[in-house]
């Protein structure tokens, strides 16, 4: 509800006013996405309780090869962490933390001279990502995932003014991706698994919104 009245209210100041911002060729795009946050649940049917936290930084640079034709890279750090009680009072603690770093380029179209725009995205990422498990007994379980993603995505973005845009990234629509896993138990043997999947998302893009701002530096 609330993304629905922001971008309705972001509608109706373009509606009245409007910049007609072009992203010319030779201009940088700076910015990012930022996230946090902490969630505790409990579960009357399992008599558990669970709280989790996490934050991501993802800062990107992108320069205008042509008009509104944006390429770039990016670099993203993320980490959290989760406590699960159980109904008998075992404790399990999760640690999450990775790195990303990747290109991409990105097509805007301009809605109708307003100072909305579509855009498409394609992006080539590759990640390092460490999980770590414990429990109340000595059980220590570390798994690491190294990941190649390829994903295109679309989304919205509105110029404030010359100088800032704001956007709504939805979810991909078309990704595909390579991961492989090593896991330890105790400091012991090592599993490795590895697997290719992809996946096309067309109903459900609505599903992973996220919202970011982009700087723009005009030549």
């Amino acid at each position: 509800m609330k993304k629905t009245l922001l971008f309705s209210l972001l509608f109706i100041i373009a509606a009245s006013t409007t910049t007609q911002a072009q992203i010319t060729k030779g201009s940088t795009l700076l910015g990012g996405n930022l996230s946090f946050g902490q969630v505790k649940l409990n579960s009357d049917i399992a008599a558990a309780e669970t709280k989790s936290s996490g934050f991501n930084i993802s800062p990107a640079i992108g320069i205008a090869i042509k008009d509104n034709l944006v390429v770039g890279v990016e670099l993203g750090y993320s980490t959290g962490k989760q406590k699960q009680v159980s109904s008998n009072q075992t404790i399990l603690n999760i640690k999450n933390q990775g790195f990303t770093t990747g290109v991409f380029i990105r097509k805007y179209k301009q809605l109708a001279k307003s100072d909305f725009y579509l855009f498409g995205e394609s992006s080539l990422k590759y990640s390092n990502m460490k999980q770590e498990r414990t429990e109340q007994s000595p059980d220590e379980f570390i798994s690491k995932t190294n990941n190649v993603n390829l994903s295109i995505k679309p989304g919205l973005s509105y110029a404030v003014n010359k100088r800032l845009h704001l956007e709504l990234g939805l979810n991909n629509l078309l990704s595909a991706e390579y991961s492989s896993t090593r896991q330890t138990v105790n400091q012991g043997n090592a599993v490795k698994q590895s697997g290719f999947s992809a996946s096309a998302n067309i109903s459900n893009i609505t599903n992973n919104i996220s919202f970011g701002v982009r700087f723009l530096l005009a030549k």
